[in-house]
């Protein structure tokens, strides 16, 4: 038995002829490869610990002379392109599942501590009137301030 009749059905043919066939698009998240570095949480992290720089170096400068300034600035600078290198290579990898993602994350801090020690060692080594309090301080609060990008939104 038809599930209609016969002039039901070729009306409807007739009515489906017209009609241009065009696919059904999906809205597909689209993931935009944007730079790891441009996003808005490290540009206010790398803002941070420049500033954070600037001051503690000034006031170093101002209370220990040249040298206290200077090694202020070099702690801050270690942190800083120690920040820069995770950054980059956390923008190198881009995330095709979660499990990369947090594998890119953990290359990339790999790197971090790679250069922190590097960057160390080479101010240790060749800065000989290096004072160690204005170094480690800026260092440590340069380093804590990066972890602040955490606390900005990307939008």
């Amino acid at each position: 038995m038809p599930c209609c009749s016969a002039s039901v059905c070729v009306q409807n043919l007739d009515a489906l002829q017209r009609i241009q066939y065009r696919p059904q698009v999906f809205p597909v998240p689209v993931i935009r490869r944007r730079s790891f570095l441009t996003g808005r949480p490290m540009r206010w992290a790398f803002a941070l610990q420049i500033i954070v720089t600037v001051l503690a170096a000034s006031l170093s400068a101002w209370f220990a002379g040249l040298h206290g300034g200077v090694s202020a600035g070099l702690g801050g600078l270690v942190s800083l392109l120690a920040g820069l290198a995770y950054a980059g290579v956390a923008s190198v990898y881009p995330p095709v599942s979660p499990m990369a993602a947090l594998l890119g994350l953990l290359r990339a801090e790999a790197v971090k501590i790679v250069v922190f020690v590097t960057a160390i060692w080479l101010v240790l080594k060749f800065y000989g009137a290096l004072l160690p309090l204005a170094f480690f301080a800026t260092f440590a609060v340069t380093v804590l301030v990066f972890s602040a990008a955490a606390l900005f939104r990307d939008h």
